[in-house]
């Protein structure tokens, strides 16, 4: 009698188990031939329906689904989207160090952390979606790109206003050095 194991993810070890039961959990459909098994003496797990002991026993494996159409995420989406959080981030952060916007800075953290965990979940779909989701992140991507530009336009106003602001400063302050 040859002691069996067998698993159906890589997590899952079930045995040991005899021939003969592992054929009977063939044959009820419990193990399906693209499933695993191993026994002592064997360096790696082995697909079920390869093992000449259990050849053609059971139920074949089901035919594979007819795929649904895919659409590709669109280009730079990802990037924008990460732009768009950490711009919310950080401007939630200053928000709430300036003790005026409390609630206008939780609600940009919470904004950014969103386009993040959004982000995030894209990762998980492979460059791929269903192609009835195509329009909808066509449409996020425009708004991300629009936040995105919006941002970048603010932070070059900011920082014209700051330089001017320094320019004026420098003046006053050299003008005043002159009455000495």
């Amino acid at each position: 009698m040859t002691d069996w194991y067998w698993r159906r993810t890589p997590a899952e070890k079930v045995g040991p188990r005899s021939t003969e039961e592992v054929r009977a959990a063939l044959v009820a459909g419990l193990l399906r031939p693209e499933h695993e098994a191993w026994r002592e003496g064997w360096d790696s797990w082995a697909r079920i329906g390869e093992i000449e002991e259990f050849r053609g026993v059971g139920t074949p494996a089901p035919a594979p689904a007819a795929s649904a159409p895919v659409a590709a995420i669109p280009d730079g989406l990802r990037g924008w989207m990460t732009f768009v959080g950490f711009m919310d981030i950080l401007g939630g952060l200053l928000a709430i160090l300036s003790c005026i916007g409390l609630i206008k800075g939780i609600l940009l953290l919470v904004m950014g952390f969103a386009s993040l965990g959004a982000r995030s979940a894209l990762e998980g779909a492979a460059d791929r979606v269903p192609a009835s989701m195509a329009p909808f992140l066509g449409r996020l991507k425009t708004f991300f790109l629009a936040q995105g530009l919006a941002m970048l336009l603010w932070l070059v106003l900011l920082g014209g206003v700051l330089l001017l602001w320094t320019l004026g400063l420098l003046g006053a302050v050299g003008g005043w050095f002159h009455h000495f």
